[in-house]
């Protein structure tokens, strides 16, 4: 703050110094240009009387124009020797004045000189000498010299400098002030948000800033609240995969941890309660597998959300592929898989993650259908999207747990997820892959009737790659 008190003060004191020595030079040039037009014309009054050396009329030309403009004229012959003074005191001297000089031997017409003299009744002023030749026929015949004190000028100025520069330290000192204000009215809240920054830094995540007003610093106040908010949200989502992750993690350990124990302590198991046993813990360790396999595969998705391998695919045998493969699940049910080809759509995608979401979708309407029941697979153009619709006739979504399905870990129904092996991953994956496609997922679903799944994605051709 002082650097910036110092620039202003020193920034109007230059201000001031450049007015004020723009002001003097313009008094001062007025008023030499306007005196020496005036001796010029005084001089060629004078030109017709000195040739003839008629002393009376130079003598009141020169008395009239003294009591005129205030000053002192005098009357040189060509080699500078006074002839004629109007306060008769210099008669017969030699005058060696520079302005003089200008006109004897530079062959000027007219000069002009400052100097600074002493004088009894005021002490030392500023004085201005004007000269001008006297000439009669191209033939200079003598030299006009007019003196005056110019001291008013500068006691003007100084009198200017001294206004300027009080309305200068005026300005500045509000200015200032002004800025001081503006200053903490701007800094306070950047402070108060410098602040909450150094609180959310710590792990204070659920730190907000106050906003007001509608300016660059309230906008910018909501838009690190949204950024604690996203924060905060991205905190608690963390906190709560990791308690879903342990728990789907120790669940299957649990159980594997008291089925080994009961075959422990048992000594009188017999075989048959042996292969029953172990292959609950086979089971287990595959649903663990599994788990840690869809784990890994969301992290990676979701921290290389960017590395798609494009290529061109047949979205049409991708669908038609997956669900092939999937017959024999549905085959063990009785459930009859249906799968409809509208139209032959190719596209630019990453195929094995979209595969995975395929899969994904086909699976779920596989486990979640019971026996004997159907799973219709549709895949249309709609526009510019390639469109995959799963329609099944199984248990359903109740309608206050559809926005919730595409969460990690979130199943609706978790005793018959336990039965059907499930994770709580697959859609979350699902729809995950389909928005790093730029499409979206959507589901429509009557609890105990069936449920509808809508995967759009944009048709992208080569030449839309990058």
């Amino acid at each position: 703050m002082l650097t910036y008190v110092v620039v202003v003060f020193a920034a109007f004191s230059l201000f001031s110094a450049i007015a004020t020595r723009i002001f003097t030079d313009y008094i001062i040039n007025q008023r030499v240009s306007e005196q020496q037009r005036n001796l010029n014309s005084i001089s060629v009054s004078l030109s017709p009387y000195l040739k003839e050396y008629d002393s009376d009329s130079m003598n009141r030309i020169l008395l009239e124009n003294s009591r005129l403009y205030g000053g002192r004229f005098l009357i040189l012959n060509p080699n500078g020797v006074v002839l004629m003074d109007s306060f008769s005191a210099l008669l017969g001297q030699r005058m060696q004045l520079p302005e003089v000089y200008d006109i004897m031997f530079e062959n000027m017409d007219a000069s002009y000189g400052f100097h600074r003299i002493n004088t009894e009744s005021t002490g030392w002023i500023w004085s201005v000498n004007y000269t001008s030749a006297i000439s009669s026929e191209y033939e200079t015949i003598g030299i006009l010299v007019y003196s005056e004190s110019i001291q008013d000028v500068i006691v003007r100025a100084s009198g200017m400098t001294t206004t300027l520069a009080l309305v200068t330290i005026i300005i500045a000192i509000i200015i200032i002030l002004l800025s001081l204000m503006l200053s903490g009215y701007i800094t306070k809240p950047i402070k108060k948000l410098q602040e909450v920054a150094s609180k959310i830094a710590k792990g204070e995540l659920h730190q907000r800033v106050e906003t007001t007003g509608n300016n660059e610093i309230s906008r910018l106040g909501e838009t690190f609240n949204l950024m604690s908010e996203r924060l905060e949200t991205m905190d608690a989502m963390k906190s709560e995969f990791v308690s879903n992750a342990s728990h789907e993690l120790k669940t299957p350990l649990s159980s594997m941890k008291i089925l080994a124990q009961s075959l422990i302590y048992d000594e009188k198991a017999d075989k048959k309660v042996y292969r029953e046993f172990l292959t609950d813990i086979d089971a287990e360790m595959d649903r663990l597998n599994d788990i840690i396999s869809d784990l890994l595969l969301l992290t990676k998705i979701e921290n290389d959300d960017r590395a798609l391998n494009l290529a061109m695919i047949s979205f049409s045998d991708l669908v038609n592929k997956v669900a092939i493969s999937l017959r024999p699940i549905a085959q063990a049910k009785k459930i009859r898989l249906k799968t409809e080809i509208v139209d032959e759509i190719t596209l630019l995608a990453d195929g094995l993650k979209l595969r995975i979401a395929v899969v994904n979708l086909i699976e779920n309407a596989l486990k979640y259908t019971d026996d004997k029941g159907k799973v219709d697979v549709r895949v249309y153009k709609k526009g510019e999207t390639a469109n995959m619709e799963v329609k099944d006739t199984g248990v359903g979504i109740p309608k206050s747990e559809q926005v919730k399905i595409f969460e990690r870990f979130y199943r609706v129904d978790k005793a018959r997820a336990r039965k059907t092996g499930g994770t709580g991953l697959g859609l979350h994956i699902t729809e995950r892959v389909v928005r790093l496609h730029g499409g979206t997922i959507s589901v429509k679903s009557a609890y105990g009737k069936g449920s509808t799944f809508t995967l759009t994605i944009p048709i992208r051709t080569q030449a839309d790659k990058g």
